[in-house]
Order: structure tokens, then C-alpha cells, then sequence
């Protein structure tokens, strides 16, 4: 049964993941609840689909490399207390929910 992936795990895909456990456990978090709160809602119960869990490592590799990349045109916020935004990669969105191809005719 696929469950969230945790430090261990992910550390076993991701090698140059931070060494810090609390860095990497808040990654984890956020990364978890941007995955639950974009995709369809599960059953009470149902198993965690791959592509939710592969999304989790993903968003924390996308959400440490932004943090790493510096100063860019994304914050709000006045000179003295800005906010980051990182959204949610578009490739990241398509794994969680894929698009159906859609037959043409003509």
C-alpha cells in the first residue's frame, strides 16, 4: 500500500535532499498538503495514489530549490516584510490530475 513519503524515503530518492530533519519534515508537510488540497478529494480510507506521493517529493524538490534560487519578481509585500509565493509547477499539477485526451474529428 503506497503511503506519504516520510524522511526516509524521502532521502532514499532524493540525494541531495537537506541534511536538516526539521527542514525536511516541514518540506514534506507542505509539500503533502499542497498535493491534498489540489487534488480530487480520496475516500474515507483509500490508499495514497502514486501519483499523489510522487507529486509530495516532487513539490518538496520544487519548493527547497526555489527557496535556494533567491530574490526574484514573486514576493508581495513592502521592502520590509515580504512573502514568497511558489505555486505549484504546472508539470506537478498534470501528475495529480492528468489530462484525458480528448478525440478530434476533422
Amino acid at each position: 500500500m503506497t503511503t506519504w513519503h516520510d524522511r526516509t524515503s524521502l532521502r532514499a530518492r532524493w540525494s541531495n535532499a537537506p541534511t536538516s530533519d526539521a527542514l525536511l519534515d516541514d518540506l514534506l508537510d507542505v509539500a503533502k498538503h499542497q498535493v491534498i488540497e489540489y487534488a480530487p478529494v480520496l475516500a474515507e480510507g483509500a490508499p495514497v495514489p502514486t501519483r499523489y506521493r510522487y507529486a509530495q517529493y516532487m513539490q518538496a524538490v520544487a519548493l527547497w530549490n526555489a527557496q535556494k534560487a533567491g530574490p526574484t519578481d514573486d514576493a508581495m509585500g513592502g521592502e520590509s516584510f515580504q512573502v514568497r509565493v511558489y505555486p505549484m509547477d504546472a508539470t506537478i499539477r498534470r501528475i495529480i490530475r492528468p489530462t484525458a485526451g480528448v478525440p478530434r474529428v476533422g
